[in-house]
């Protein structure tokens, strides 16, 4: 009677054949015991070598988008990545990732007060004159008020303005003199 192949093997034959006769299972493959072909890795998963019973998941901080592949890749910076992942997902608007490999989210970092961290940010960006960011996690600088302005870049605060002076509309970065 034929013997099953063992896993991390296969045997593409339809007689009668004999465990002697298995092949191994190619890098980016895997084969379970009895198998009669190899069975291609899925994206988030990797075969490193030849002979493997299973594919490995990509641990937490890494991915691979492809399909039969034998390594994952590091989870680029802005970025991050959870165990078997098959794409790298940007840190959330408030949130960057200067680092790579990043496993979740909550190992971005929050943007702190005088910036902002768009969506997939690297690094914060610096609030712009006319603007400010009072707390940390901002997506986005909050223009100031009329009646305020700000002249200077990661401000946490507008200023009121002065006195014979005038600040009209949102986001002023200077005061303009009464006339």
């Amino acid at each position: 009677a034929p013997t099953p192949c063992a896993e991390g093997s296969y045997n593409n034959r339809t007689a009668r054949w004999m465990a002697s006769q298995c092949a191994p299972c190619g890098e980016g493959h895997a084969c379970g015991v009895g198998a009669s072909h190899e069975t291609m890795c899925t994206a988030g998963t990797v075969a490193n070598s030849s002979g493997m019973a299973s594919c490995a998941a990509c641990s937490a901080g890494s991915f691979q988008s492809g399909s039969g592949e034998t390594a994952c890749r590091t989870c680029p910076q802005g970025s991050h990545c959870a165990e078997g992942a098959s794409a790298a997902l940007p840190c959330e608007s408030g949130r960057y990732g200067a680092a790579e490999g990043l496993a979740a989210n909550d190992e971005c970092t929050l943007c702190p007060p005088g910036s902002a961290c768009t969506t997939g940010a690297t690094q914060p960006k610096a609030c712009n004159p006319g603007s400010a960011a009072n707390t940390s996690g901002l997506g986005s600088c909050v223009p100031c008020s009329p009646g305020e302005f700000q002249n200077e870049t990661s401000a946490i605060a507008c200023k009121p303005c002065s006195i014979a002076s005038y600040c009209a509309g949102e986001g002023s970065s200077a005061p303009t003199p009464c006339p």
